[in-house]
């Protein structure tokens, strides 16, 4: 984020007020609609098409809607948990600053999923779990070193980029006493806040 980089990050000013973020946010806004209209189209026309091959017998018809018409509410699911991210994510750009941070990223796993912990500023680990696809997170923070900006929320949740990145990746705490303190076992043991 270029024009709101390292020299604006740690001020006050909220971090929507800055020109790029505002953008990676509306890009970011774009892309669940695109989902969502694709995910509507697609229900519509091949939830229609299974319906038609199932009441008049046409059996081809029926076999090529059913697996599209379960495609396209994956992607209307896409968009709506998009949006859902995109209104969250625009709360805490409004409300708190870019704040730079130290972190430590985990490899994605089942158990523990797409994770990383931060280091404040006064030594405490903050443990946060990504809501992204594994690809977006991977595009987002490739090439971050150890370092990322970090806007918290005012629910505990709040929104990451990679220093001059354009990706803004939605986060939260794990919502397990077990998750929070493995992740930072694991932090601990890889040198951060040591």
């Amino acid at each position: 984020m270029r024009d709101s980089a390292p020299a604006q990050a740690g001020s006050t000013q909220p971090a929507l007020h800055h020109p790029r973020t505002a953008r990676a946010l509306a890009r970011h806004r774009g892309r669940s609609l695109r989902w969502l209209a694709v995910g509507v189209l697609m229900t519509i026309v091949f939830g229609g098409a299974a319906r038609t091959g199932s009441h008049r017998g046409i059996e081809w018809l029926k076999n090529v809607g059913s697996p599209l018409l379960a495609a396209g509410l994956v992607c209307l699911a896409l968009g709506v948990c998009g949006l859902y991210a995109n209104a969250r994510m625009r709360q805490s750009l409004k409300t708190g600053p870019w704040l730079t941070r130290r972190a430590h990223q985990f490899p994605p796993s089942r158990l523990k999923g797409v994770g990383l912990v931060l280091l404040d500023p006064s030594g405490a680990l903050c443990p946060l779990l990504i809501l992204a696809t594994r690809q977006r997170h991977q595009r987002a923070l490739t090439g971050s070193e150890d370092t990322l900006w970090w806007c918290p929320g005012p629910t505990g949740r709040g929104v990451l980029v990679r220093p001059e990145g354009d990706e803004l990746l939605y986060v939260r705490r794990p919502f397990t006493a077990w998750g929070r303190r493995t992740r930072i076992e694991d932090a601990t043991r890889a040198g951060l806040g040591a």
